[in-house]
């Protein structure tokens, strides 16, 4: 019993160390960052469709199992699909980008946070300990 309750106490420490993040960065936050063409093209690659109307253009990037990068064409439409995932800018005459929206998307950024690693072990251990001590020496 203490080798596997030893294992799973392991597992879970090896588990917790990938889990505990900081959000450094909202989605709004990140999102706020892409000010002109040249940068959402950098980041997000060629968009799926693309629609000009006067004096905007429009991107959608669609996450919908898709990947988005620069390997596939981009189609010009008058209207867009509907996606569940997607992200969509819009750019003044001047690749400023005036709008933004997106759905189904997390883009935060997040780091690790070791403190609230060690916490977590520290917990876990603790209780499993104390655990052991309370069930019968049979399990």
């Amino acid at each position: 019993m203490k080798k596997a309750l030893l294992g799973f106490i392991a597992l879970i420490g090896i588990f917790s160390m990938c889990s505990c993040t900081m959000v450094l960065y909202s989605h709004k936050q990140v999102m706020q960052r892409y000010t002109t063409k040249s940068q959402v093209t950098k980041d997000f690659g060629r968009p799926a469709e693309k629609r000009q109307s006067e004096g905007t253009e429009e991107w959608l990037y669609n996450y919908n199992g898709i990947s988005t990068n620069s390997t596939f064409e981009t189609n010009n439409v008058t209207q867009f699909s509907q996606y569940d995932r997607f992200v969509k800018f819009t750019f003044d005459g001047n690749g400023n980008v005036t709008k933004w929206e997106s759905h189904g998307i997390n883009k935060e950024r997040r780091k690790p946070n070791p403190t609230a690693t060690i916490v977590l072990v520290a917990g876990l251990v603790a209780f499993f300990i104390a655990l052991e001590g309370v069930l019968p020496s049979g399990y």
